[in-house]
C-alpha cells in the first residue's frame, strides 16, 4: 500500500505539460516499483541468509521493544486537547492560505535575479515594448467584418486600453496600418491618426496598401477574408500575474466581438496502523499496544522522516530555484507528516478504539 500510494501520487505528475515534469514523474514511480519488488524479494532472502533472524532470537529481543517513546506516548494522550486545538488551528490557517495560492508558470522566475537572462531581459523590456508577446485572435462570420470602421475602432480601444497597464508595451493589428496610412495620405498630420471615417476608405487604403507595398505584411494581422484577425501585445513580463491582467481588460470586449508530493507521507500512516493492529492482537491492553507500537514502528518512522527530509533538503543548495522550491516543498511536507502521524493519528486510533474486539 505504501508502495503503490506513493507511486501514484509521481505518476500524477504526468498530467503535467512540461516533458521533464513528466519524465521525473515516471523516472520516479519506477524506481519506486523496483524498490518494492527489492524489498519484498531480496530483503527477505538476505534476512535469512545472514541469519539476523538468529541473532535477534539470540539476544532475547523479540519480547522487549522499545518503550523509549513511552513518556512521548503519555505526555501527547494527556494533553490531546492541545492536540486537537493545534490540528484544528493547522486546518483553519491552511483553509485560510489555499485562497491566497496563485499560479505563477513564468520562465524567468526560474533563473537567479542576478542571471544574465533576467538582466538581459530588464534591460530589453526597459528600451523596448516587451520580450513576451501575446496573440489574440478576432473572428466573425461575415466576410469583410474587420473591414468595417466600428470594428476597427473596438479595437483600437482595446489596444490603448490593454496598453495603459505598467505591464504591457507595445500592440500591433491590422487598426495601426490604417491609422498610419490615413495619417501618411493626409500630410502626416497627427489629427488624422485615427481610424478612417467610412469603409470605401478604408477599402480603399487597403487595395493602394497590397499595389504598394508588401502584401504579405497584411497576412500577418488578417486573413484573405478579412473575418479573422490577429492583435499583438509586447509584455514586459512573462508571469501568469502579467498575462491574467491583459486578458481581463480583453476579455471585457469579448461580447462585443464574437500532484509530487501526492501520496509521498501517507506511508507513515500506513505503516503506523497496520503494527498497531498487529501488537492490538497480540496484546490485551490497548496502551501497552500503542506504547509497542511506538517504540518500534514510531522509531522506524522517525529515521525515515529524517533520512527523506535530509535528501530533498539537499536540494535547497541548487543554483536552480525550482530545485530549491521542490525540496522546501517536500521536506514540509514529510515533516507535517510525521508529526501528524506520531500525535494526531496515534491520538484518534487510541481514542475512537480502533481494532478493539467488542465486549461479548
Amino acid at each position: 500500500m505504501a508502495a503503490f500510494t506513493t507511486m501514484i501520487g509521481f505518476i500524477a505528475l504526468v498530467t503535467s505539460q512540461v516533458y521533464p515534469i513528466k519524465y521525473f514523474g515516471l523516472f520516479t514511480a519506477f524506481g519506486i516499483f523496483s524498490s518494492f519488488l527489492l524489498a519484498l524479494m531480496f530483503l527477505p532472502a538476505s534476512v535469512l541468509i545472514g541469519g539476523y533472524q538468529l541473532r535477534y532470537k539470540k539476544a532475547n529481543k523479540l519480547k522487549m521493544p522499545n518503550y523509549r517513546f513511552n513518556g512521548f506516548t503519555n505526555a501527547i494522550l494527556r494533553k490531546k486537547k492541545i492536540v486537537y486545538l493545534s490540528f484544528a488551528a493547522v486546518i483553519v490557517l491552511s483553509v485560510i492560505g489555499i485562497q491566497k495560492v496563485w499560479i505563477n508558470s513564468s520562465f524567468l522566475d526560474k533563473f537567479e535575479k542576478e542571471s544574465d537572462i533576467v538582466l538581459t531581459d530588464a534591460f530589453v523590456n526597459s528600451k523596448f515594448g516587451g520580450t513576451s508577446t501575446l496573440n489574440v485572435i478576432l473572428e466573425a462570420d461575415e466576410p469583410g467584418a474587420f473591414k468595417q470602421p466600428s470594428n476597427l475602432r473596438l479595437m483600437d480601444r482595446m489596444q490603448n486600453e490593454t496598453e495603459k497597464l505598467s505591464g504591457v508595451g507595445n500592440s500591433f493589428s491590422l487598426a495601426d496600418y490604417l491609422k498610419r496610412m490615413n495619417k501618411l495620405m493626409n500630410a502626416d498630420q497627427d489629427a488624422y491618426y485615427a481610424i478612417p471615417e467610412n469603409s470605401r476608405m478604408i477599402a480603399q487604403y487597403l487595395l493602394l496598401y497590397e499595389m504598394s507595398g508588401d502584401p504579405e505584411n497584411l497576412t500577418k494581422v488578417v486573413n484573405y477574408d478579412y473575418n479573422r484577425t490577429n492583435i499583438t501585445f509586447q509584455l514586459k513580463g512573462d508571469d501568469s500575474k502579467t498575462i491574467r491582467e491583459a486578458l481581463e481588460i480583453i476579455k471585457g470586449y469579448e461580447s462585443q466581438f464574437a500532484a509530487s508530493d501526492i501520496g509521498i507521507g501517507i506511508d507513515y500512516a500506513i505503516h503506523f496502523i497496520q503494527h498497531y493492529r498487529m501488537n492490538l492482537a497480540r496484546k490485551d491492553d490497548p496502551k501497552e499496544a500503542l506504547h509497542a507500537t511506538m517504540g518500534q514502528t514510531g522509531k522506524a518512522i522517525l529515521y525515515n522522516a529524517i533520512v527523506v527530509i535530509t535528501g530533498f533538503m539537499v536540494l535547497l543548495f541548487s543554483v536552480f530555484p525550482p530545485n530549491r522550491s521542490l525540496g522546501a516543498l517536500v521536506s514540509m511536507n514529510m515533516f507535517t507528516s510525521l508529526i501528524g502521524t506520531l500525535t494526531i493519528m496515534m491520538i484518534l486510533v487510541y481514542t475512537l478504539r480502533v481494532f478493539r474486539k467488542k465486549a461479548k
